[in-house]
């Protein structure tokens, strides 16, 4: 008999906890409150620019373009300039850069390859100027771009 009133009373528990689930979630949706979301903001970067020689205005090969990881600055993407000195630069789905700016450096990582030259770095504010590509109006702001992005490299 005892088992018998624990399981009766235990489907009623059930019930009651289900209906009340399904109330409090219906309630909320009727009266127009946001779902709850979850996440983190995020967006897309492009930065492209041309590295050249100080001196000559020529193009130079080989750069390595590096933008520090904001947590472990040591680390970080590198992308490397091509024959004309281009370099284009992506970060997708990265945490926004709203209200700091981007650190794009450039450095000789070829040693004497093309010559040896002296790192430097610029840095980047974006805007919604910049923006190429609306969001989705919750946590992913969109694509920015900035090109033009350019730097002169002194030989050492």
């Amino acid at each position: 008999m005892k088992k018998i009133a624990l399981k009766t009373y235990g489907k009623i528990v059930a019930v009651i906890l289900s209906i009340f689930g399904i109330t409090f979630t219906g309630t909320s949706c009727m009266y127009g409150a946001p779902a709850p979301e979850y996440g983190v903001p995020s967006a897309d970067y492009i930065v492209k620019g041309k590295v050249t020689d100080a001196a000559t205005n020529q193009p130079v090969k080989g750069i390595g373009i590096i933008v520090p990881d904001r947590v472990y600055p040591k680390h970080g993407d590198t992308v490397y300039t091509n024959d004309q000195g281009d370099y284009k630069v992506e970060l997708l789905k990265t945490f926004p850069y709203r209200n700091e700016k981007m650190k794009v450096i450039a450095k000789d990582l070829d040693g004497e390859k093309n010559g040896i030259y002296q790192s430097d770095s610029i840095e980047i504010s974006f805007s919604d100027k910049d923006l190429i590509k609306k969001g989705s109006g919750s946590w992913y702001d969109g694509t920015f771009e900035k090109a033009g992005q350019d730097l002169k490299l002194k030989k050492e």
